[in-house]
C-alpha cells in the first residue's frame, strides 16, 4: 500500500522525503488542513528548522495567532474579519508545522502534546465565534 503524502507538483526530492517522514495521512485530518495547509507547511517547517526554532516555541506562536484571531473577531468590522481569517490560518499552519519539526528533529514530548491540546482548546471557542 502506497503511503499518502500532501505533495505538490513543484516538490523536490528532498521535500518529498521530508513529507514522507513528517506528514502521515490521517482520516481524521480535515480537508482544509490536508489539501491546503499541509501543502504549504513543509516549506515553513524547513525555514523554521533552519532558524532552529523548537517545536514548543512554534506551538506558542500558533497559540498566539489563534488567540489574536479571536481578538480581531471581536472587533466585528469587515477588515477585522479578514485579519482574523489570516491570523487563524497562520495559527493553524503553525500547528501543523510544530508537529512536523518535532518529528523531523526527534523532539516529540509530552509537554509539546499538552501545548497542542491547549491550542486546540483555544481554537474551538474562536472557531465557534466566527460569524
Amino acid at each position: 500500500m502506497e503511503k499518502r503524502i500532501a505533495a505538490t507538483w513543484f516538490d523536490t526530492k528532498d521535500i518529498t522525503q521530508l513529507r514522507e517522514k513528517s506528514q502521515a495521512y490521517s482520516t481524521k485530518e480535515d480537508l482544509w488542513s490536508w489539501y491546503v495547509l499541509r501543502r504549504l507547511s513543509i516549506f515553513v517547517t524547513v525555514l523554521f528548522m533552519k532558524l532552529r526554532l523548537s517545536p514548543n516555541s512554534i506551538s506558542w506562536m500558533s497559540a498566539f495567532f489563534v488567540v489574536f484571531s479571536g481578538f480581531w473577531l471581536l472587533q466585528a468590522t469587515p477588515i477585522s474579519y479578514i485579519i482574523a481569517f489570516f491570523c487563524y490560518n497562520i495559527g493553524y499552519l503553525f500547528d501543523c508545522v510544530d508537529g512536523e519539526v518535532a518529528r523531523l528533529t526527534g523532539k516529540t514530548s509530552k509537554k509539546g502534546y499538552f501545548i497542542d491540546l491547549l491550542i486546540q482548546g483555544a481554537t474551538l471557542p474562536v472557531f465557534l465565534a466566527m460569524p
